[in-house]
């Protein structure tokens, strides 16, 4: 199912669609295109960072990004439905760095460089909150 989504907003034009109305409120879903590689996306807005640019967390990836208010619409109907692909985890006993943290940045690196393209085993538990 995302491979199809994928597919349609491969060719996506933000213009056929309507524009998130004033005022908007954090948790609305809509398309968004993500900074890193100009591509669109589904997302939900997470809140205002100042007049026109908005913090959007990708729902079907788990990234977050700040995006222009003119780079984003109404999530179209035929993909409101569609649950989330991205399921927050975290790793037991650990805890993350605040984003303003001068190590925050090369922590985060050097995790990835260990853990991506790698075997990793997972034992999962749920918790509440």
């Amino acid at each position: 199912m995302l491979d199809k989504i994928e597919k349609e907003l491969d060719d996506f034009d933000l213009d056929a669609y309507p524009k998130l109305q004033a005022p908007i409120q954090p948790g609305t879903p809509c398309i968004a295109v993500f900074s890193s590689d100009n591509n669109f996306y589904r997302g939900k807005i997470v809140r205002k960072r100042n007049d026109n640019k908005f913090e959007v967390f990708f729902s079907d990836y788990g990234f977050y990004d700040t995006v222009h208010v003119n780079d984003m619409c109404k999530l179209p109907e035929k993909w409101a439905a569609i649950p989330p692909f991205a399921i927050r985890l975290a790793l037991a006993y650990t805890t993350s760095l605040p984003d303003k943290h001068p190590l925050a940045v090369e922590s985060d690196e050097t995790f990835k460089d260990l853990a991506w393209g790698k075997k990793l085993s997972l034992t999962y538990s749920y918790e509440e909150g």
